[in-house]
């Protein structure tokens, strides 16, 4: 069931990112780098919340939550770097 939660989880990611872009840049009229960029921080942080709270509950608790954030943001942020240069190409 954990697989399944997880898989829920980057799927909200995925609506976050690509709602947040779509509204950034053609709502807001940001630069759509800029837009992906927010855009995919966003997403990240909401999926680091969401599996700490629903995925991972069990595991998580609330010690150390903002250490841990912090931890999945920078290794996330490689990510981050190859989708803006995708994104650039």
């Amino acid at each position: 069931m954990r697989i399944v939660k997880f898989a829920l989880v980057g799927a909200s990611g995925i609506i976050v990112n690509e709602g947040l872009l779509w509204l950034l840049t053609e709502v807001a009229g940001l630069f759509y780098l800029l837009s992906s960029a927010f855009a995919i921080e966003a997403s990240i942080i909401t999926n680091f919340l969401l599996n700490n709270a629903w995925t991972f509950r069990d595991r998580a608790g609330n010690t150390g939550l903002k250490r841990r954030g912090l931890k999945f943001n920078l290794v996330s942020v490689g990510g981050l770097a190859i989708n803006m240069a995708v994104l650039f190409l």
